[in-house]
């Protein structure tokens, strides 16, 4: 029996950093909707604190990347460039 989620709630993040979602959940990866130099970094908070779960990954528009990743206290995303994406969280 497997563990893999492979489906959940879509969240779209259009051009801002903030919070993708509040309490403990998965993951399971974000579609990039469009983006000019986009960078997404991940933190296990609710607000940009700590040390980044995920850090400063490259973003490429129309693409889907997975990212099976859990979050205990919830998800903050800090975006650079423009950047306008859908992530798929399970709860």
């Amino acid at each position: 029996m497997s563990n893999l989620v492979e489906s959940g709630t879509p969240v779209r993040m259009q051009n801002t950093s903030g919070v993708v979602r509040l309490g403990p959940c998965n993951l399971i990866g974000v579609l990039v909707n469009s983006t000019t130099g986009g960078t997404i970094t991940l933190y296990d908070e609710v607000s940009a604190t700590g040390t980044p779960v995920l850090n400063a990954v490259s973003t490429t528009a129309s693409t889907f990347k997975e990212m099976p990743i859990s979050f205990a206290k919830g998800i903050y995303l800090t975006k650079g460039g423009t950047l306008d994406c859908t992530f798929f969280v399970a709860y």
